[in-house]
């Protein structure tokens, strides 16, 4: 029985794959990395080419060469995420009127400070048909911080308008400069009501705000400004990539469907229109691998202008994740735009590849290689892996991504189909497994009734 066992295993052992070496030219594309040669381990964000043209999802089609073609270990990750968190902060803030043109001087003569600096009165003298403000002064507090943005809020009434504001500051209430220039949305386009009350300052301000429309259009009666404050707040990392769509029709509903063929992990979406005054109000759901339908979220993309104000909606964003289509199914009284000249956009954020500067430089990064087997995906040292999990930044370098190359060229991101031999011959091994076992089992049992 032994003899049979070792027989049998000396038959099958062949067919056991070995992962091969190997090469550079096995990839389609390379891209140079240029280091300075000063550190152990390097990072670089990988360029949208490099999504494009790999074969294998996650990435596993990649390797990093030395300068004398040596694989060197790598590793892939997230740039550390950091909660960004948001503190709102309420502020005392004074309608002011005017029929005309308010003046400077007119205007800090009629404000009493306290001690601190904080405003205690306005006094202004206006008639009877002023009932309501064209500019409104905002004490912004002696505070430490500056904030990002400025959120209004105002009583609705009536259909609404795009309402343009300039924002200037002063330190005495006496000399005024221009901070920016932003607008106010509060409207109702095919019955969607539109509202935008968020100003983003660019820079630090000074203690007073004055917020003042052009021509002395008469400002909303506001009831709240708040100050946002961003804590931990990092640039933004994320790219966008325009996306084809098909439109499908389905029981008098209208979907557009975008496929996604080369596995990203995405993570936002967005719209942009040629013609003003579009609208398209979404419902946004995701298929996997496995056909499950996931619901995202829902977005009201627009791009409305009236007489020189320009107003555009925020991306949608959702969590990240890798589908292999999108379904945007267009809701009902939400959809005001022209589908052939409407372009779709998928957010991502691109991962960061960390190597081991082992050789000397420079190093190429080699990707898209459909032969490559995941099995024999070089995995890196439990170390290099501890090293980007905690984010040990002061021991990574930056490398410098530079030439773009053909390797192997295009035809390397093909796919082989694969082989049913492979899995007749695993079925054997199998089958043969279990009859070995069931054979010694009888055997051992016969023995013991002996």
């Amino acid at each position: 029985m032994k003899r049979t066992f070792i027989i049998i295993l000396s038959t099958l052992l062949p067919t056991l794959a070995i992962a091969e070496e190997v090469v550079k030219e096995d990839f389609a594309y390379g891209l140079i990395l240029n280091t300075d040669n000063q550190g152990a381990f390097y990072g670089v964000t990988l360029p949208h080419d490099v999504y494009v043209n790999t074969a294998l999802k996650n990435l596993d089609d990649l390797k990093v060469f030395n300068s004398d073609d040596q694989v060197v270990p790598h590793n892939l990750r997230y740039p550390p995420h950091r909660e960004e968190q948001e503190e709102r902060h309420a502020l005392p803030f004074f309608p002011l009127f005017s029929k005309q043109k308010m003046s400077d001087t007119e205007l800090s003569m009629r404000i009493e400070t306290g001690s601190e600096g904080e405003i205690v009165n306005i006094e202004r003298n206006r008639s009877p048909e002023e009932n309501t403000p064209t500019a409104y002064l905002i004490d912004m507090e002696e505070k430490e911080r500056s904030p990002a943005s400025l959120r209004l809020v105002w009583n609705t009434d009536g259909p609404g308008k795009l309402l343009p504001v300039i924002v200037e500051d002063s330190r005495d209430l006496v000399s005024w400069r221009r901070v920016s220039r932003s607008t106010l949305a509060d409207l109702v386009f095919m019955n969607n009501r539109l509202q935008h009350g968020e100003i983003a300052l660019p820079r630090k301000t000074e203690r007073y705000l004055r917020l003042r429309t052009e021509n002395n259009i008469t400002f909303p009666q506001l009831t709240v400004v708040e100050a946002n404050y961003h804590l931990h707040q990092q640039p933004s990392t994320r790219r966008w990539f325009n996306v084809p769509f098909k439109v499908e029709k389905e029981d008098g509903r209208i979907f557009l469907e975008l496929e996604l063929t080369n596995g990203m992990v995405i993570d936002g979406l967005k719209m942009e229109f040629d013609q003003p005054n579009s609208l398209l109000k979404v419902r946004v759901s995701s298929l996997n691998s496995d056909e499950r339908r996931q619901y995202q979220g829902e977005g009201l993309f627009y791009y409305i202008s009236d007489n020189g104000n320009v107003l555009y909606n925020e991306p949608l964003f959702f969590r990240q994740h890798r589908p292999t289509k999108l379904i945007l199914e267009l809701m009902e009284k939400g959809i005001g735009a022209e589908l052939d000249s409407t372009r779709i956009f998928l957010g991502y954020t691109p991962q960061e590849l960390l190597f081991v500067a082992r050789g000397s430089s420079p190093f190429l990064l080699a990707y898209g290689n459909g032969n490559m087997q995941i099995s024999s995906v070089e995995k890196s040292s439990a170390a290099f892996q501890s090293l980007a999990e905690n984010n040990e930044q002061n021991l990574i370098r930056q490398a410098e991504v530079g030439q773009r190359i053909i390797l192997g060229g295009e035809g390397m991101l093909a796919v082989p189909a694969p082989n049913p031999w492979k899995k007749r011959i695993l079925w054997l091994v199998l089958v043969g497994g279990v009859a070995i076992l069931a054979a010694m089992a009888w055997s051992l049992t016969r023995k013991m009734n002996r």
